[in-house]
């Protein structure tokens, strides 16, 4: 019996198929007849992850705007998420305001469509214009629109009231200075998509012990510091009226998210999918520290300070310079291997250096913040440095436009040896 019922349920599976490839070639013959008149494109969103779900989703209104990737007649995009995989529903609902999205159940066929037109293109060149490109380079800023463009995600009055209402409810005013810590760990992974091996990105991750210092110290400034996440590893271990440990104390959901974000004064974070939703679809100042590669530092923005991993050799366990990290070939390192074949070693900043930069970043954004006789030499040097090593690979592969960033100021006047 249960044998049969195995049997019945892979036929039902074949026979769903069928069906859906049938109506695929129903659509693409349709769309393919009304594309001198009127183009229809798709495409399927990264609804599953957070980061793609909200910067190329952004990046591609700001590019569609800006006339980027558009065609010249008349035409409609369409999209659709991927099916019973939508990390956060109440982004979900704000693209809806934004884009035409169409039901995950239809998006199926849409999907079967795309592998049609696949198969078809090297005969049917034109029939590759029914689906959307990616973005120039995918969640990546490299026109520089941003700045220079507002964002599209936009709250109704009720989505106000009742992100205003979560503050009031917890005892921070409306007006208050709001400070995001989103600090990467394996846990989110390895609980959301255990089938996969996630040791690959292990060199990303950050211990939350580090940013202890920097929360109090914020908070003694009169900052409310919400750390965020949504599965963590360890807790934020910190007794203080002004510190919430959002990712671990029951207030944490979908709509609070991208509320917090929306409003908060700026975000520290170490690179995860959340803060895109800050920096990218709200524009918000952002410090990004324990960030690594640094051949893939987030560039476009002016609003946004850096500080990376301390690349350390195996060999002769001294620090590399700037230089170093890319003549050792580990500038571009993505995957925790990389880094243990080219002998280098990633170690996380200190406390004392993670609070300078972030302190900066209140200085910079208040008005106090000082320069120093030298500073400017000091960071033209380390933009020089890094604009000879990105040419070459930005040639080949476009994933930097205008250079906009600030390196941490404190670590390069601590350390002139890294700019050597």
């Amino acid at each position: 019996i249960l044998l049969g019922g195995v049997v019945k349920l892979y036929l039902l599976k074949k026979i769903l198929v069928i069906i859906e490839f049938s109506m695929a070639i129903v659509l693409v013959l349709m769309v393919y007849i009304l594309q001198p008149v009127f183009l229809i494109r798709w495409h399927r969103l990264n609804s599953s992850r957070i980061g793609h779900f909200a910067a190329n989703t952004e990046l591609y209104c700001c590019e569609r705007d800006s006339g980027i990737n558009v065609p010249k007649g008349l035409y409609v995009d369409l999209f659709y998420f991927q099916r019973g995989n939508v990390c956060n529903n109440q982004l979900a609902v704000m693209w809806k305001r934004e884009l035409n999205i169409i039901p995950s159940c239809i998006g199926v066929i849409f999907d079967k469509a795309s592998i049609i037109i696949d198969f078809l293109s090297p005969v049917f060149g034109s029939i590759k214009l029914h689906i959307i490109p990616d973005n120039v380079s995918h969640d990546r800023d490299v026109n520089n629109l941003l700045e220079g463009s507002k964002p599209h995600l936009k709250f109704t009055k009720n989505e106000n009231k009742k992100g205003q209402s979560w503050l009031n409810k917890n005892k921070i005013p409306n007006n208050a200075k709001i400070v995001l810590l989103m600090v990467r760990d394996s846990a989110y992974l390895d609980n959301s998509l255990p089938e996969y091996n996630w040791e690959y990105h292990s060199y990303r991750d950050s211990d939350i012990s580090h940013f202890f210092d920097v929360s109090e110290e914020l908070a003694g400034k009169g900052f409310y510091v919400i750390r965020m996440g949504q599965t963590v590893a360890k807790k934020l271990q910190l007794k203080h009226q002004k510190v919430f440990d959002y990712a671990t104390n029951g207030m944490r959901t979908d709509f609070i998210d991208i509320f917090l974000s929306s409003i908060c004064t700026f975000i520290v974070s170490t690179g995860t999918g959340i803060d895109s939703v800050a920096c990218t679809c709200f524009r918000k100042p952002s410090v990004f520290v324990n960030i690594s590669p640094v051949g893939y530092f987030p560039s476009y923005s002016s609003n946004t300070l850096l500080l990376s991993k301390h690349y350390i050799s195996t060999n002769s366990n001294k620090e590399l310079t700037l230089s170093e990290i890319f003549k050792n070939n580990v500038g571009y390192c993505n995957n925790t291997k990389c880094y243990y074949d080219k002998e280098v070693e990633l170690v996380e900043s200190t406390s004392g250096e993670i609070t300078d930069v972030v302190l900066e970043m209140v200085a910079r954004l208040d008005g106090s913040w000082q320069e120093e006789y030298n500073d400017q030499h000091i960071h033209s040097r380390f933009l020089d440095i890094y604009r000879k090593y990105i040419s070459d690979k930005n040639k080949k592969q476009l994933i930097h436009g205008e250079i906009r960033f600030r390196y941490s100021m404190n670590f390069l006047r601590n350390n002139p040896e890294y700019i050597k």
